[in-house]
């Protein structure tokens, strides 16, 4: 087995699987839509390519949910070496938010509280390198996502990543534009770099 060797990444942890090295490179190109099945490894691609930007600024990772923050924080917090990691959600204290940010290199927050904290001028973004929205296919009309693209600096690099984009391409577009996603990158069960990584499920029916 290949693990992946970066020296921001724990060695000997993370497998090097070359569908997620293909995602990653494309990532460190352009702003990118990535389009990865539930259980392939979202988040470790998100840490790969945040391993690349922290060097250069903070990493702001977005989820809506509890269980996400909660995930992309034991994954941070496990395998990623010299950077310090917070959460930052409602429940934490508006004072204590700002330095929460000035202290710590990878920022795991709900869209609710950080488009709020970026509205009352609480922080700003000018010190961050890449932002990363999970649920990405959440950006449009008016949730919290697209208020804070409108916040983020060029140079930043954006990326989207959901399991469920959807059929409606016009959606998929609106997502794009509104947190301006140059590319898109997807990946199925079936494809050829992925297939290896997919165990078969097994399914009982219980007859009560």
């Amino acid at each position: 087995m290949t693990y992946v060797s970066h020296p921001c990444i724990v060695p000997d942890k993370v497998d090097e699987r070359s569908y997620q090295t293909n995602m990653v490179q494309g990532c460190l190109r352009n702003n990118t839509l990535l389009i990865l099945p539930t259980g392939l490894g979202k988040t470790i691609v998100a840490l790969r390519v945040a391993a690349e930007y922290v060097q250069k600024g903070k990493v702001l990772i977005l989820a809506p949910t509890k269980p996400l923050l909660d995930q992309h924080q034991k994954t941070f917090e496990e395998l990623m070496v010299d950077h310090p990691v917070c959460v930052i959600s409602g429940t934490v204290n508006q004072e204590k938010r700002a330095k929460l940010i000035e202290e710590n290199d990878v920022i795991i927050a709900t869209p609710q509280t950080t488009s709020n904290d970026l509205n009352e001028g609480r922080y700003t973004l000018d010190g961050f390198s890449l932002i990363i929205y999970d649920e990405a296919h959440r950006g449009v009309g008016d949730y919290a996502y697209v208020r804070v693209a409108e916040y983020c600096h060029r140079g930043m690099r954006k990326i989207g990543m959901t399991a469920s984009p959807g059929a409606n391409m016009n959606k998929i577009k609106e997502v794009c534009i509104n947190l301006d996603l140059r590319r898109i990158d997807a990946r199925s069960e079936n494809d050829r770099d992925v297939a290896p990584y997919v165990h078969n499920t097994l399914i009982k029916t219980l007859r009560l």
